[in-house]
């Protein structure tokens, strides 16, 4: 590889007598003959970023306390062709070029094209959905070596499991973790579907807490990546419709639920009103505002989410309710239990435990099951 000369840009003077339109003027020309040269160059690293994208890169290895193998991205590419020293700048530079240089129409029409296409890329597995080949550098969370039977940890948003030979586990084997199956399919980049896996309702969990349930037909509040609906749709309940506002989780549960009515949308723009009628409504909103003595459980802002849950359940009046949560909820249990009281609901609460039920996580959540009263 030829050695790369930096240039370093001299800041410009401004002339007294700078003139707008001149330079207007000046600037179209310039622009013209910096277009004809971009698209050239823009044609070349287009193609190596999707090559990067589309086929994992190239393998190399790097020696630390073990060895650990992963792949050439196009982050590595854009630094070792710039030589720009961060490589967040470097790949930010070359994607603002490429967006600079094709018509934006075009770029999202390749976009979606690609979006939920197949990419298997090694070592990952087979049905992950890999939009980039980023690999997280900056590793705080949980590190666990876990040996042959081992049971799992609590799997988190933010934990690295790695095997006793060092290699850490492959997506697919994190998913393995929260009892996915291997035909779910996950979209979005490494980090975010790591995200997803983690915060995910594990199925098993989903499909025994469903067992409680009489109703057949269900709508799935603050679905994300659809672990819950998956576990209840596997012991014969209908996902009718489901509600998720981010973009990325409600792409992994549309390639997973292709016939579940799926708005992406936030939940405080909807109108329950305008929603088909079901027998369950379920859903994990989130409740991180209360403190342990549950004093400020119903005035943090943060648990608004959760008004938004009730303000479903009581619009539609379902014949049952099942909404999900960490077990540090149990603070406010009876808080909730009065709100759903008064709007016509009877509720009781099941801590589930993963290794009781037949997994190998140590997985706790808190489960409320309510019943409208005239049910």
């Amino acid at each position: 590889m030829a050695d790369i000369v930096k240039i370093e840009f001299v800041k410009p003077k401004i002339p007294e007598d700078w003139d707008y339109d001149e330079s207007v003027k000046i600037g179209k020309q310039l622009f013209l003959r910096w277009k004809d040269i971009t698209i050239e160059m823009a044609n070349h690293f287009r193609i190596a970023r999707e090559a990067l994208r589309s086929k994992g890169g190239k393998p190399f290895q790097k020696s630390y306390a073990r060895k650990i193998t992963r792949v050439k991205t196009w982050g590595d590419y854009c630094q070792e062709v710039s030589s720009i020293e961060n490589k967040k700048n470097a790949r930010d530079a070359f994607n603002y070029m490429l967006r600079c240089a094709f018509p934006k129409e075009l770029d999202e029409k390749f976009d979606k094209e690609i979006e939920f296409q197949d990419r298997s890329i090694i070592p990952y597995g087979e049905n992950i959905y890999f939009l980039s080949n980023k690999i997280q550098k900056d590793r705080k969370g949980d590190f666990v070596i876990i040996k042959k039977d081992d049971p799992y940890p609590t799997l988190k948003r933010r934990s690295w499991f790695f095997h006793e030979d060092g290699r850490e586990f492959t997506l697919r084997e994190y998913a393995q973790v929260q009892t996915f199956p291997d035909d779910f399919k996950f979209v979005g980049t490494y980090n975010t579907i790591k995200d997803q896996i983690g915060n995910a309702v594990a199925p098993k969990m989903a499909a025994y807490i469903g067992q409680k349930l009489k109703g057949k037909t269900f709508g799935d509040l603050f679905a994300g990546c659809g672990g819950l609906s998956y576990g209840l749709e596997s012991i014969g309940k209908k996902a009718i419709w489901a509600v998720e506002g981010k973009n990325q989780l409600a792409k992994t549960y549309h390639v997973n639920h292709p016939f579940t009515k799926l708005v992406i949308s936030d939940i405080k723009e909807l109108n329950p009103k305008e929603f088909e009628l079901v027998d369950i409504i379920v859903g994990g909103p989130p409740c991180q505002g209360f403190s342990l003595s549950g004093k400020r459980f119903k005035n943090d802002p943060r648990n608004k989410l959760y008004k938004e849950f009730l303000r479903f359940v009581d619009n539609l009046k379902p014949k049952e309710i099942l909404m999900e949560n960490v077990k540090q909820i149990k603070e406010v249990e009876k808080e909730i239990i009065s709100d759903f009281k008064k709007i016509g609901y009877k509720v009781e609460t099941f801590l589930i435990k993963g290794e009781e039920i037949g997994m190998r996580q140590h997985r706790n959540r808190y489960f409320f099951i309510g019943k409208r009263n005239d049910n």
